[in-house]
């Protein structure tokens, strides 16, 4: 193990256990609570996977790994065992990001890098979120891990893609990237941008390691293409442009398009009829992620032959190669994956700092505590901005939990039998202790977009509280969950929110209030 890790394994794990076991306890105290609505359509998608289906094993928003891995938990205990999984995947990123910058030999910027890996935003919302983002972030950040912990070492000669490396380690990395491809479409840009970013820093001699790299990684990730090619797709086929359409167009997630509104969608024709306007859309985006050099850069100019060069540029390379092609997409979740070098190259900017200061003042005994606390007071107020993000966050999911449960309870009391008697407006709303959790909702990307959902489910439709109503009869629902933004499913409900109607004459009955949620049922 310590042949794959590196000298400081015992370190790893430490780190490690301490962040799985962090998200595990945060879960314990939420309840285990799904914060993601995208886990009900992905966890549809997993459990419906059918060989003697073929169709049934490609989802284009998302590849099949995660999809599979939660289809075959025990649908009793399937938030329980997600959410042990998504613990798992966060200790791995908090020890993967913590353990490469401890390898500098620097204690504050190991802080610094731990502190950062367990409390940014971005990380620490992904991690206690039911999706495949943490997945994606910590297979890319253990990768990166083991192609560049040994660029820190100042007894090793300047690392080249043949020195310090054993095959275990490249086979791994590459098993790493191919897995974060499994888990997120995006991460195929990420494994881009660090392959070249590792080939220009390294060169491509010896071309063996770099073989046995990319032939890692491809045998994983081409099980994606198998599963594309099984399924009647083409092999590399996928949703994203839904996603491209959103960029450009927005959408209405009560009427997304489907995939045949998307089928004449183009990208490169939607930029030539108004490039101004494609590009007022994408300097935002591209800013942003490209505002994420302001570490790695000012690192390799302060330094630019020292044992830190080398991975500032290629967090430099790296940025700016995944910001390309990613800031065409206003996906919320995009930032997650850079995290796994981005926030490594901070903590090492840190390490050049004071390894600069210790250079040039080495009279002073405390100089780099001196350089970490100045560098910690400057950042304070992002720091504890996090922390309090973070706290926030965790204690909007206990409250959001405790209601879900109240409904839940108010729901099995006046005779529901399973979610799938009920109608509520939100895309986050389920049972928390009832199979099959998930209740019927008006559009959402399930539409369409998820095999075999609309053939169970079929679309509820909003134009007249006539139809609607007929409808839900028809299918079995008897209870419908409204919360104050239900406008967003259609203007007739509302109303009935608002108390503006009848309800008794809609042949309602209402049951009561939960929170901001009010709760009818069909008489």
């Amino acid at each position: 193990m310590k042949k794959t890790l590196g000298s400081r394994t015992a370190l790893f794990f430490l780190f490690f256990a301490f962040g799985a076991g962090l998200t595990f306890v945060i879960g314990w105290l939420m309840q285990f609570h799904a914060l993601s609505n995208d886990y009900w359509n992905i966890l549809y998608y997993g459990r419906r996977m059918s060989l003697a289906q073929p169709e049934s094993l490609y989802n284009g928003f998302y590849p099949f790994g995660y999809a599979f891995l939660i289809g075959q938990m025990p649908f009793t205990y399937v938030l329980f065992l997600s959410y042990v999984l998504n613990a798992l995947l966060a200790g791995l990123f908090i020890a993967s990001v913590s353990t490469l910058v401890a390898c500098t030999g620097s204690v504050p910027a190991t802080f610094v890098a731990f502190y950062s890996s367990v409390a940014a935003p971005f990380v620490f919302q992904n991690a206690n979120t039911l999706s495949p983002d943490i997945g994606a972030a910590a297979f890319t950040a253990f990768a990166v891990f083991l192609l560049c912990h040994n660029w820190f070492d100042e007894k090793l000669p300047p690392p080249s893609s043949a020195e310090g490396l054993t095959d275990n380690q490249l086979i791994l990395a590459g098993v790493s990237l191919g897995l974060s491809f499994l888990w997120r479409t995006h991460a195929s840009v990420s494994i881009v941008a660090i392959l070249a970013g590792y080939v220009l820093l390294n060169g491509i001699r010896p071309i063996r390691p770099l073989l046995v790299l990319a032939g890692a990684m491809a045998g994983v990730a081409g099980l994606q293409i198998a599963v594309n090619l099984f399924s009647g797709h083409g092999p590399l086929e996928t949703g994203q442009a839904f996603n491209l359409y959103k960029f450009f167009y927005g959408v209405d997630w009560t009427y997304p398009p489907t995939p045949a509104d998307i089928a004449s969608f183009s990208v490169f024709k939607t930029i030539a009829e108004d490039p101004v306007r494609a590009l007022d859309l994408y300097k935002p985006f591209f800013f942003y992620f490209i505002s994420h050099i302001w570490a790695a850069l000012p690192a390799f100019i302060i330094s630019p032959k020292g044992r830190y060069a080398r991975f500032s540029l290629f967090s430099v390379v790296f940025i700016v190669l995944y910001a390309i092609p990613i800031s065409l997409s206003d996906s919320a979740r995009s930032p997650v994956i850079l995290m796994g070098v981005y926030l490594p190259s901070m903590a090492v900017l840190l390490a050049v700092l004071t390894d600069t200061v210790k250079k040039h003042i080495a009279s002073i005994r405390w100089g780099e505590w001196a350089v970490a606390a100045i560098f910690i007071g400057l950042g304070f107020q992002t720091f504890y901005g996090w922390a309090v993000y973070d706290v926030g966050l965790i204690r909007a999911a206990i409250a959001e939990r405790k209601v879900l449960t109240v409904i839940e309870q108010t729901l099995l009391s006046n005779g529901m039998t399973s979610p799938s008697e009920v109608f509520a407006d939100r895309y986050d709303f389920y049972t928390p202790n009832t199979m099959p959790y998930r209740a019927r909702q008006i559009g959402n990307w399930s539409a369409g977009w998820v095999w075999g959902f609309d053939a169970e489910f079929p679309a509820l439709p909003n134009e007249s509280w006539e139809a609607f109503s007929q409808a839900s009869r028809a299918q079995g629902v008897r209870f419908i969950v409204l919360s104050q933004n239900s406008i967003y499913r259609g203007e007739i409900f509302p109303p009935i929110y608002n108390e503006e109607v009848d309800i008794e004459a809609l042949g309602l009955r209402f049951i009561g209030q939960r929170g901001k949620m009010r709760i009818y049922e069909f008489k």
